[in-house]
């Protein structure tokens, strides 16, 4: 390992290549031959060397003449996770560090996989990602894409980034979630206690849904909308929160998708919860039902959080959840369809929709407004605002949306 960044450093003081990859043995070795843990010294030391090896790296890096002109992206990743483990996710679980010009600052929304490692550097390189090669990987680390309208913003909302199992076996390193307690992934029709392919349950389920696990289950992931804060702001965002969700048979055991929204500054906005399907709405049946809520976003939310909860009644946690989704749409621009003088005022009709509150504003210089209707809720029909005061002389008039 020694040589090998001492090569690195000579090569990238003396030239000017696109790509180093550098692997680094000694942990792994450590660990094999002497444990893993925070108490076991020569781990941690073989940990401490390695860190080094990378500060080398860096240092090379940074004392380029050309340095300031050029735009390095510096990934730091594990080979893989618990390989020792029974379960064969744990060893897809992964650390991954950016840094660089390009990498984006913060926290990796969604939590990235090994295989993202790929379609990073692709990227970074300004190499196009072809549909055709069906690559099973995401960009991680690098300046997200902006927000889309009218597509599903949750990550891997259909559980079929990894595989799933025939039994309850927790921890399964669930792709772009956090899991934080006994939820793991099912197969459809692999164990007697789980909906089949034939149960009821959406058409395009794929092979694997969400599956309490042991106990009661959690996973999370959170999303950042920040880049369309002019749009939620005013004239404001709709979203529909929706999913699959079921159990076993007469059992009890649920599953709830809850939606929280956060400011920049991390307070909580407001909240949305959909599912929690129980055996009556289910009757009694082995299957997935679906279950869909909506609203707007409230105004300064610049971040959404999703927590999947699977509450168990008794037993194995037979909660199941498929197809989640959060998908959002603007407000439409309002459509004026007719104006003008009324005696002793004036009117204008417009189109509206629901779930917002309409003033009408005049201002005698386009420059201070002053409100002359109450907020008027929203039906998504035609509606009229009057000013029953409007001066004599020349006024303008505009329509204001607000969110309740």
């Amino acid at each position: 390992d020694a040589a090998v960044a001492d090569e690195t450093c000579q090569r990238l003081t003396n030239s000017n290549p696109d790509v180093f990859w550098m692997l680094l043995l000694d942990v792994d070795s450590a660990g094999h031959a002497s444990g893993w843990g925070p108490t076991v010294s020569n781990y941690v030391r073989a940990i401490e060397i390695a860190d080094g090896r990378v500060g080398q790296i860096i240092g090379a890096l940074t004392n380029r003449v050309t340095y300031t002109n050029e735009n390095w992206l510096v990934i730091v990743q594990t080979d893989h996770g618990e390989h020792d483990h029974p379960d064969p996710e744990r060893s897809r679980i992964v650390f991954t560090i950016c840094s660089g010009p390009a990498a984006a600052r913060g926290i990796l929304w969604p939590a990235p996989t090994i295989v993202d490692l790929c379609a990073t550097v692709l990227a970074h390189m300004a190499v196009p990602i072809d549909a055709a090669w069906n690559l099973d990987a995401r960009v991680a680390g690098l300046l997200r894409p902006p927000t889309r309208f009218g597509t599903n913003l949750i990550f891997n909302g259909d559980a079929e980034a990894n595989s799933g199992t025939n039994n309850y076996t927790t921890d399964r390193g669930i792709a772009w979630w956090f899991d934080i307690s006994s939820a793991t992934l099912g197969v459809y029709g692999s164990n007697p206690n789980f909906p089949s392919l034939a149960s009821p349950g959406p058409a395009d389920r794929g092979g694997n849904f969400f599956l309490g696990g042991t106990t009661n289950g959690l996973i999370s992931q959170r999303i950042d909308i920040s880049d369309v804060a002019e749009a939620v702001n005013d004239p404001g965002v709709d979203y529909v929160l929706a999913g699959w969700f079921g159990g076993a048979g007469a059992q009890e055991d649920m599953a709830g998708l809850t939606a929280r929204f956060f400011d920049a500054a991390g307070t909580v906005l407001g909240s949305n919860t959909v599912g929690n399907v129980s055996a009556a709405d289910r009757l009694g049946v082995t299957g997935l039902l679906e279950r869909t809520t909506n609203g707007v976003l409230p105004a300064s939310a610049r971040y959404v959080e999703f927590s999947l909860t699977n509450l168990a009644s008794s037993g194995p946690n037979d909660a199941s959840a498929d197809n989640l989704s959060f998908v959002l749409t603007p407000t439409t621009p309002i459509l004026i369809t007719a104006c003008g003088r009324v005696t002793n005022g004036w009117q204008v009709e417009f189109t509206t929709r629901a779930s917002r509150l309409y003033v009408l504003e005049r201002s005698q210089n386009l420059k201070a407004w002053t409100q002359v209707t109450p907020p008027t809720p929203g039906s998504g029909q035609k509606t009229v605002l009057v000013d029953t005061n409007a001066p004599a002389g020349q006024a303008f008039y505009r329509v204001s949306c607000r969110q309740p």
